[in-house]
């Protein structure tokens, strides 16, 4: 008969992959760390300030026509060095304009970044031909270069947080209910490994932060929770067996195990999927979506084996060892007594 101790509860080995590797996520956290207090947040124009004008129109125009303006707008801002911008197409009824804004850039000053959207301001108006000098008798015009104060500001930053604090406070109380306290607890330092780590790769990788960014990191959360319910579930059967004396049936176990790696095929065929979506869909937006996600589907599987799973098997021994010590007192108690 093989005690529980004998059989490798979770995959790879967990316990001693921890021991050894445990500095690696460490070593991201302390460089997204340095990085974010050297450089802060890659904020997009949802947060960040910047300068704007619109370039006007006394008609709509058509679709090509607009097309064709964008393109020789961002072709202008890219020349001057800007990175993040937005270029958008606005109409009613009567009149039309393109509002152009770029984000000021970091350690330069107002005058520095008034200067340099009148420069671009310039060249697009003498770029689409159009005169800048602004009076009553120009239906086509140019406006003055004015500060732009991001529509969402951090407190919504904020609230998207709490959103997803109190996401992953409903999880936990969830797989209290379902599983118990110890499940709830593992799932939970899961969760946030996978948080912690995800946003780690955005600072250090510079990807811009919007208002949106919430979306992939709710995604992330629930493939993460999916997978270590699922693991959850074949571990109570494991326990079962083990509560019961029942670990002679060694070929339960692996087909135990075998069950949860198709379940990981199912994550990297997931991951598969947003890689062909990074590779094929070229909107700068979505890849900004994409790549976070991608690293969390990998976190969240390195989470529910190094964490998760390893947490619940140290947290269960340590339970099942003073268990089985009070079950031995008890026993050497009934024996004093006879």
């Amino acid at each position: 008969m093989k005690s529980l101790n004998n059989i490798k509860i979770t995959p790879l080995n967990t316990g001693k992959v921890v021991k050894r590797f445990w500095f690696i996520p460490a070593i991201i956290m302390i460089i997204a760390i340095i990085v974010a207090s050297i450089c802060g947040l890659n904020l997009s124009l949802d947060f960040a300030n910047g300068r704007q004008f619109d370039v006007v129109f006394n008609d709509t125009l058509e679709e090509d026509v607009v097309k064709d303006y964008k393109n020789d707008i961002k072709s202008i801002i890219k020349d001057n060095d800007v990175v993040t911008y937005k270029v958008e197409y606005l109409e009613n009824n009567l009149t039309s304009r393109i509002s152009v804004t770029i984000k000021d850039k970091a350690f330069s000053t107002d005058s520095e970044m008034e200067d340099l959207l009148n420069k671009i301001r310039t060249s697009v108006a003498d770029k689409l031909n159009i005169d800048l000098t602004i009076t009553e008798n120009y239906t086509t015009h140019i406006t003055e270069v004015v500060k732009y104060y991001p529509p969402y500001k951090t407190i919504n930053f904020l609230w998207g947080a709490l959103i997803l604090l109190a996401f992953m406070v409903a999880i936990f109380v969830y797989a209290w209910i379902r599983f118990g306290i110890t499940y709830s607890i593992t799932t939970f330092l899961g969760l946030i490994f996978d948080m912690f780590m995800t946003v780690s790769f955005v600072i250090i990788a510079r990807i811009p932060v919007y208002v949106t960014f919430v979306i992939p990191l709710t995604i992330i959360l629930l493939l993460s929770t999916f997978l270590k319910f699922i693991v959850f579930g074949k571990m109570k059967e494991i326990i079962k067996l083990d509560v019961e004396n029942k670990y002679t049936d060694v070929m339960y176990v692996d087909k135990t195990f075998d069950s949860l790696t198709l379940n990981l095929m199912t994550v990297t065929i997931i991951t598969f999927v947003l890689l062909v979506l990074y590779l094929f869909v070229g909107i700068t937006t979505t890849l900004w979506y994409i790549l976070p996600m991608i690293f969390g589907v990998v976190v969240l599987v390195v989470s529910t084996i190094y964490v998760t799973m390893a947490s619940w098997s140290k947290i269960y021994n340590k339970n099942k060892d003073k268990r089985l010590l009070e079950k031995k007192k008890k026993t050497e108690n009934d024996d004093v007594v006879v």
